[in-house]
């Protein structure tokens, strides 16, 4: 069984990969090949044992130099979870970023437009097409991406409801 086997960082990254696209979403899947990939560069290939908290506060200042602090926090995120996989797994007792906190961020302003910057706003569209995805948008909330994939069974005339369904 694993209490004899060393794991190693590139052992893990194979068995999570394998563990994820079984279980999430393709684009969540991506991060966490990305994130993996990125584990590799900065921590090595080393037992997965051995890696320290002090070593993921290092991966994040060195992550820091590199991108955004939203990165680095979604980073930190999936890479606590890649652990948690390990745990799951029985490669792993104790997760190395359990006590690692994430970068604070300050909230930024929502943008947002008064009533005469919307009507000038829809005023100057010309294209009823687009003018019908701003309304849209406006008087639903829904982001564009959501917008564009409503179909018709999304929609209840009588009961006056749109319903969003996440879409691949």
């Amino acid at each position: 069984s694993n209490s004899f086997k060393i794991l190693y960082l590139s052992d893990l990254q194979r068995e999570v990969l394998k563990y994820v696209s079984n279980n999430l979403r393709a684009g969540t899947v991506k991060i966490y090949k990305s994130t993996l990939i990125l584990m590799l560069r900065l921590l090595k290939n080393k037992p997965i044992k051995l890696i320290t908290s002090n070593e993921i506060e290092n991966y994040k200042s060195i992550r820091l130099n590199e991108v955004s602090q939203s990165t680095v926090n979604i980073e930190l995120s999936t890479m606590k979870a890649i652990f948690n996989i390990a745990i799951r797994l029985n490669f792993l007792e104790i997760n190395p970023c359990k006590y690692i906190k994430k970068i604070a961020i300050p909230q930024k302003d929502r943008l947002s437009f008064n009533d005469i910057e919307l009507k000038v706003l829809l005023n100057n569209i010309i294209d009823p097409s687009l003018k019908n995805i701003v309304l849209t948008g406006l008087y639903t909330g829904c982001r564009l991406n959501e917008i564009i994939n409503i179909q018709w069974k999304d929609i209840d005339l009588n009961e006056k409801v749109l319903t969003i369904r996440n879409k691949e």
